[in-house]
């Protein structure tokens, strides 16, 4: 009978043990976020158009836009991420770069993406995808994306649709 007991006993420390080691150990897993395009923050260029919570560019110059995206406390680094995106420009395409970037003295530090655009547009461009690998980070850092949209073509308004960052943490 003490032996049912003590089997009992040992079975229920083991799982507590291996319980506490899942609880406490650390794990990698990613974590994605997906944005729409209308929390992008215009800083250059004429007021944007909104539709469907994607921003575009009605002007005829150019617009400067920052994406932000959320750093979790706990995360380490950038996995990858994407912008989606619709390029109805004949001849100017829509250009982004991922940073990465924490304060550091009197300006910023960081770390960031060489430019992807996406490779031409028209009336009837379909949605593209510009893909970025991984970036480095600090506790302290903010993430975003900075794009430039082109302007209006022949009354076709180009747009940036949804964006993602994928956190390793």
């Amino acid at each position: 009978m003490k032996h049912h007991y003590l089997s009992t006993a040992l079975k229920m420390f083991v799982a507590a043990i291996c319980l506490t080691a899942i609880g406490t150990s650390q794990a990698h897993a990613s974590d994605g976020k997906v944005y729409p395009g209308s929390m992008c923050v215009r800083w250059s260029g004429p007021t944007p158009t909104y539709n469907n919570s994607a921003i575009g560019n009605s002007g005829s110059t150019t617009l400067y836009v920052d994406c932000p995206a959320v750093h979790d406390s706990i995360a380490f680094g950038i996995n990858n991420g994407w912008v989606k995106g619709v390029d109805r420009h004949f001849a100017s395409p829509i250009t982004c770069s991922l940073l990465s970037l924490y304060p550091s003295g009197t300006g910023f530090a960081g770390w960031w993406t060489s430019p992807k655009s996406t490779t031409g547009g028209s009336a009837t461009s379909p949605v593209e995808t510009l893909t970025f690998g991984s970036l480095s980070s600090h506790s302290t850092a903010h993430y975003y994306y900075s794009c430039q949209i082109p302007p209006t073509y022949a009354g076709y308004i180009s747009y940036l649709m949804t964006y993602k960052v994928d956190e390793n943490e």
